[in-house]
């Protein structure tokens, strides 16, 4: 029941195709429809590009009015305290991609990274630490522990964060072969919000995923009416 998936990014794709009906051999025994995305391939001509986003929260409904809805949220982060992060509720996306040519026209690679990190409105309050112990148990009050060691500061509790690079290099040494080699790194941390939690947010559990693909393809025209993939 489970599956491994790898995250293209938009500035990767050459191509997008999408199947409906009868396929090729090569797509197996696909029976309702096919999306095939092509990867970008090394350029004869050097390019990149470069692009960086933040974004943040508003609220009239903050830690400082009555209603206190929203826990330390301000924008950017900002509340005023010095024990209090900059960036608590601020989300970034950075993008970097590289082309160019290698060998001329017979070798190319390509380069694309991206850095997205989700910050999330919903924060909580670390009175307690995750080693703290409080026992209500006995029927004497004056028996009774409470024990909280947290400095009290905001923490972000629906956080995430996704890194993604492709690398490519793309082989013609002549009309009839062409041939690339690709590797793709996902590496995903998430973790979702638990009320349970609001005073011990370090106790949340947090979530990882990595996946590591490597794939090799090579396309030989043997006429104009024949040819073979190797993938």
């Amino acid at each position: 029941g489970n599956s491994a998936t790898v995250s293209v990014e938009t500035e990767a794709v050459q191509d997008l195709e999408v199947i409906t009906g009868t396929f090729n051999a090569e797509y197996g025994n696909a029976m309702s429809g096919i999306v095939n995305a092509v990867t970008r391939n090394g350029e004869e001509q050097f390019h990149a590009s470069l692009s960086s986003s933040i974004s943040t929260y508003f609220t009239t409904n903050n830690f400082e009015d009555e209603e206190d809805i929203f826990l330390g949220l301000k924008p950017f982060g900002y509340t005023g305290k010095k024990e209090d992060q900059f960036n608590l509720n601020t989300n970034y996306d950075n993008k970097l991609m590289l082309t160019g040519p290698i060998l001329g026209d017979r070798i190319g690679f390509f380069i694309n990274y991206r850095e997205q990190v989700t910050a999330g409105h919903l924060n909580g309050i670390r009175r307690f630490n995750i080693w703290d112990l409080s026992d209500y148990a006995a029927s004497d009050s004056i028996e009774w522990q409470d024990i909280h060691t947290g400095d009290s500061s905001f923490v972000s509790m629906s956080s995430s964060k996704h890194t993604s690079l492709m690398t490519k290099i793309s082989f013609k040494p002549n009309p009839k072969i062409r041939s690339s080699i690709m590797f793709n790194r996902n590496v995903d941390e998430w973790q979702g919000y638990s009320h349970f939690n609001k005073y011990n947010p370090d106790g949340v559990n947090k979530n990882n995923s990595n996946t590591d693909f490597i794939a090799f393809q090579l396309n030989h025209m043997l006429s104009n009416s024949f040819f073979y993939d190797l993938k």
